[in-house]
């Protein structure tokens, strides 16, 4: 591109470090970043929210969190980029953390924020306080919940080993379960060893996606 005489832009830049974030590129990442560092692009919004989430898709949350402090202004992508380098990192407090001192900020999150917050609240064991953030989304935020955040919701109580509370949600939520649900109801069925549930679960799944065997691995492991 330089040899072409081609300028880069904000939008170069943003597209690189996503890029580098998807391939997990950190080395590279770090090298454009520190070219940067006495340009005026590490202030442009979507070069500085790319960089947030390029470390924390890497793995290296303290270069997000330096990246994002020192950023001079914030929008909803930037918290929310921050809210789940946390969550995909075990930092599951500090994501619930984040999202409230997002609120403090008087930025509202977004639909993807709260992919990230349930998905913190599921690796925490928070059940209650993931179905409390569910409820939220509409009732503080008029935000409709999509089915990525009720299979979200599935999981975080499906991990704490409630597989009928799993099973209401997939029930009565505005949407047909898709897999990765029942698979999540079928695990939680395992926790409890509730054999007659996860039998439907395992049924479910398999008319979903009958060329998948692995509800047969983990139905089979309720009957041993």
């Amino acid at each position: 591109m330089d040899l072409e005489g081609i300028q880069a832009n904000d939008i170069t830049f943003s597209t690189f470090f996503d890029a580098c974030g998807g391939s997990n590129a950190i080395k590279d990442g770090r090298i454009v970043h520190e070219e940067l560092l006495e340009t005026h692009y590490l202030h442009e919004l979507p070069v500085a929210n790319s960089l947030v989430s390029m470390y924390g898709s890497c793995g290296s949350v303290e270069d997000a969190e330096k990246t994002f402090w020192d950023m001079r202004s914030r929008n909803v992508i930037s918290w929310t980029g921050m809210i789940t380098a946390y969550a995909q990192n075990g930092y599951n407090s500090k994501a619930l953390e984040m999202l409230h001192a997002m609120n403090l900020e008087g930025v509202s999150p977004n639909d993807i924020t709260f992919v990230s917050v349930l998905s913190a609240c599921s690796h925490g064991g928070l059940s209650k306080r993931g179905l409390g953030y569910l409820a939220s989304m509409l009732a503080d935020y008029g935000l409709a919940p999509t089915i990525d955040h009720y299979v979200c919701a599935i999981d975080v109580v499906g991990r704490s080993g409630e597989a009928g509370e799993a099973s209401t949600i997939a029930k009565a939520m505005p949407f047909e379960p898709d897999p990765v649900a029942w698979t999540s109801i079928l695990a939680a069925c395992s926790v409890q060893q509730d054999a007659s549930l996860g039998a439907v679960a395992a049924e479910k799944f398999r008319d979903l996606d009958p060329k998948n065997d692995a509800s047969y691995v983990m139905e089979s492991k309720l009957w041993s």
